[in-house]
């Protein structure tokens, strides 16, 4: 456990995290912190009801254990931070089947109402991560996608993609900006 960390993380209702790698300006704070952490490690956000992660690639090995210590998480929003690029290799999806095909976190199939997924560039591992969360939300009301890069025709041929993935939530609605 991050010493002293249960009283400071256990009543946060909303926080906006940068995840990555080198980020100096995460020097010091909470978000430093969880950069690195495990399961062990973070404490429980119970409390934790909005969260806005600056995704960086470090993150993808924290958010399974983020998701499953936040259990009333209702809105995720995430920002890949100036379209930054990840290497989508076997490890990050093995990552992703974890997540959603062992104990789904509770957050996702109980509570989870709005998700964002902003600077989306459309490649198979984003929209496996998307249809995941689709899939497993119960009471997903809205998904946004966003991406600056993509010409128009690039976002229909998304959009598509996106309306043809299984949901969870009869009432979610599903808007590509």
């Amino acid at each position: 456990m991050i010493p002293g960390s249960e009283g400071r993380f256990s009543k946060l209702k909303s926080t906006r995290l940068r995840l990555e790698d080198g980020d100096e300006s995460c020097t010091g704070d909470e978000s430093w912190c969880l950069c690195y952490a495990t399961e062990t490690d973070l404490p429980m956000f119970h409390n934790l009801a909005c969260l806005s992660i600056h995704i960086g690639s470090i993150l993808w090995d924290v958010l399974p254990h983020l998701l499953h210590r936040a259990p009333n998480l209702a809105v995720l929003v995430f920002n890949t931070e100036n379209g930054e690029r990840y290497n989508f290799d076997e490890e990050y999806t093995s990552i992703i089947e974890r997540m959603f095909y062992g104990d789904v976190p509770i957050c996702i199939s109980s509570h989870l109402q709005t998700f964002n997924f902003e600077e989306f560039e459309g490649s198979t591992y984003e929209l496996e991560f998307v249809g995941h969360i689709l899939k497993t939300a119960r009471f997903l009301k809205k998904m946004t996608v966003s991406s600056a890069r993509m010409n128009s025709e690039e976002k229909v041929r998304v959009l598509k993609e996106l309306l043809m993935l299984p949901r969870e939530s009869r009432t979610c609605q599903i808007a590509f900006l």
